[in-house]
């Protein structure tokens, strides 16, 4: 209900009063600066909470209260997301006349699914990929190491587009679904742009002799890399997002779950770039071939050499 003017209150001793909701969390609910309720009350009737007030249908500076849709929600404890506990009514303010109607919430169940095939996909198999090629200077020749990079990169990209439809599932369930509402989605729109780019670039791969080749591994390493850090900052903000809407009860498990995933893999890829230094030092360096003296080098010796020694040259 972000970006909405709402009347909220707490309890029996909360009176009613007017908010403007900036955000999901509750740093984000402010009360309007003008007050114009009246004949506000909160009671108890039949062990529930009733709570009546009168407002203005068109005040100065505040949005008209439509006809069409008044919706509600309840809650218990402190101020803070209300779940199923909503639902909306079709009033016309002439005659009084309602209609009720149950509004259809994002399940928590998918929620959760949804993050931990993304937690899966972007905390443990997108680092492990890059452990898998680093690996290449310490691994014996030979194709596994790009084995393990290209199965750990595309079981990502499965997982995580698995998540995308778990997601998009749970909110195409519910009432006015926007799927890119706040910053979350965005990043991960970024997320796969890139993912997807580093993939299909992988199996794009130039020759070993192209010329390209370099700079291919230049663009491609740079982008796994990228997606790792972009990945990690959608991670974060999503768990932040399912905690402020309470789809997770404690969101420092998942924050743990997250770091204990991306520490693993990184003490991995160092050990495996320190010992892949180590290998590169103890190599010995390959022999140089043996000089073959240029047609010109001969013609000087042979100037240079005294008429008596070319003569007992055979």
């Amino acid at each position: 209900m972000t970006g909405t003017e709402c009347v909220i209150a707490e309890g029996p001793d909360g009176g009613p009063a007017k908010y403007d909701i900036t955000s999901y969390k509750k740093s984000g609910i402010e009360a309007m600066a003008a007050q114009t309720l009246a004949d506000t009350a909160t009671m108890v009737e039949a062990d529930a909470y009733v709570v009546a007030f009168t407002k203005l249908i068109d005040e100065p500076g505040e949005q008209t209260v439509g006809a069409d849709r008044f919706v509600w929600s309840y809650g218990s404890g402190s101020l803070g997301f209300h779940g199923g506990d909503v639902g909306a009514l079709t009033l016309d303010l002439e005659t009084c006349a309602f209609s009720v109607k149950k509004i259809e919430t994002v399940s928590s169940r998918k929620i959760r699914a949804h993050g931990g095939l993304l937690l899966a996909a972007f905390a443990a198999l997108m680092p492990s990929a890059l452990v898998a090629a680093k690996s290449r200077f310490v691994l014996a020749p030979g194709p596994l190491w790009i084995r393990i990079h290209i199965a750990c990169n595309v079981a990502a990209l499965i997982l995580a587009l698995a998540g995308i439809a778990v997601a998009a599932a749970a909110i195409d369930g519910t009432d006015g679904a926007d799927h890119l509402r706040g910053r979350h989605p965005k990043i991960g729109v970024g997320v796969m742009v890139v993912v997807g780019a580093m993939v299909l670039m992988g199996f794009a791969r130039p020759g070993k002799d192209s010329p390209r080749r370099v700079y291919f591994n230049y663009v491609h390493t740079g982008l796994g890399y990228g997606a790792v850090v972009l990945a990690a900052a959608a991670t974060r903000s999503g768990i932040s997002k399912a905690a402020d809407l309470e789809h997770i009860a404690d969101k420092r498990a998942w924050y743990t779950a997250q770091t204990s995933l991306l520490v693993a893999c990184f003490c991995a890829w160092l050990a495996v770039a320190v010992a892949g230094a180590a290998k590169r030092h103890k190599t010995p360096p390959k022999p140089l071939a043996p000089h073959r003296p240029s047609d010109s080098e001969i013609a000087l010796k042979e100037v240079n050499t005294p008429i008596n020694e070319r003569e007992a040259a055979p």
